[in-house]
């Protein structure tokens, strides 16, 4: 039987700096992100009228951790001397609330409720995985979606130095084949990925986890925005030319929720905006026509994943549903230096008060908001 406790509440070392913590031989965590407040403004058009208000990001204390005979469960969960660490659970997710989050443990982590305790579940078994000495898990329970792997699995390589992990395996979940191929852009070897199916164990001896740099749709590290950019895109444009019509399906339902968003495209290029088809798998090669764009719009749930590379001096513009309005994009803008704005959208149904609603907006209000920036 398991308990879920705090990695840091069990008497281990804290450690000066990350190079100790990693060649160190014994148990410990580094903070490698303090407790800060960053202030940012949202800019939004609701019903044509245009809103201001100025928000504060809270980052908390973020941890790197080093487990001796560890095991990962789930879909990134870190069991050890019969304790699950918090920190490697979600965020939201405490020991005093996790009996409260029961249906999500028992379905991303491979657990089951056990009186006040936790077990495996039936299905997990070690026959399912493998044993390795050294490893850093990236796999987070968010991570099958494209934006959740950008934010809050790949940055978590921010924290390390290139040199010091080059003897260590990586372990993701097992999820679609461009997480494996971004990785591989980044400089890790092909044969030092561990792709982890959900019901499996990996049994580590030596085991690094950490505490996501992003709590994606609030906020993410500077560090690791900074990090990500110079990954993706290295040179530098000072001068940012022409505007892009960002289009991207959404992964889960294959479709936009932007129902008019033919009309959309057709008034973009009617201005000097062009299409950018894209989808996960291009972020590569779509990375750099991206950071050099003067004018980036699109829907905020899909192609504006990508608005973490614009330009300093890009106008970034985000179509919003009134059902998902999500202020991440606004808080980007303040640690990068781009302009953006948010236009929110009218329900296509105005019954249908789901998160992933259609909606539709005016295409004048596309105009209307670079002249607000």
């Amino acid at each position: 039987m398991y308990k879920i406790a705090s990695f840091t509440s069990l008497n281990q070392n804290e450690y000066l700096d990350i190079h100790s913590l990693i060649k160190s031989d014994s148990q410990g965590f580094f903070i490698y992100n303090r407790a800060i407040k960053i202030p940012y403004n949202i800019q939004k058009i609701v019903d044509g009228k245009l809103q201001s208000k100025s928000e504060q990001a809270r980052l908390p204390n973020l941890l790197v951790a080093k487990v001796k005979s560890a095991k990962v469960i789930g879909k990134g969960a870190v069991l050890s001397n019969n304790v699950v660490y918090e920190e490697s659970l979600q965020n939201w997710i405490t020991a005093s609330n996790c009996f409260d989050n029961k249906k999500f443990i028992e379905n991303k982590y491979s657990l089951k409720q056990t009186g006040e305790t936790w077990s495996l579940k039936d299905d997990t078994s070690d026959a399912h995985g493998v044993d390795v000495e050294n490893a850093i898990l990236l796999a987070t329970a968010s991570d099958d979606e494209f934006s959740h792997f950008i934010f809050e699995s790949l940055s978590k390589l921010s924290t390390l130095d290139k040199s010091e992990y080059v003897k260590y395996h990586f372990i993701i979940n097992e999820n679609k084949i461009y997480q494996k191929e971004i990785l591989v852009t980044f400089g890790i070897s092909e044969d030092k990925i561990i792709i982890k199916k959900t019901n499996s164990i990996i049994n580590c001896k030596n085991l690094v986890f950490i505490q996501p740099p992003a709590n994606y749709n609030h906020w993410i590290t500077p560090a690791a925005v900074n990090f990500l950019r110079r990954k993706f895109t290295p040179e530098v444009v000072s001068k940012p030319q022409g505007g892009y019509f960002i289009h991207k399906k959404d992964e889960g339902n294959g479709r936009t929720l932007l129902s008019n968003s033919s009309v959309v495209e057709y008034f973009c290029h009617d201005n000097g905006v062009k299409k950018l088809e894209t989808n996960d798998t291009q972020i590569n090669s779509h990375s750099r026509i991206i950071s050099t764009a003067k004018i980036l719009i699109g829907e905020y749930r899909t192609g504006m994943s990508l608005a973490f590379l614009a330009n300093k001096e890009a106008k970034v513009i985000n179509l919003q549903s009134p059902t998902f309005f999500r202020n991440f994009n606004h808080f980007i803008a303040a640690v990068v230096g781009f302009k953006t704005i948010s236009i929110v959208g009218s329900l296509k149904n105005d019954d249908d008060k789901k998160p992933n609603a259609e909606f539709s907006i005016r295409p004048i209000e596309a105009i209307e908001s670079l002249e607000a920036l």
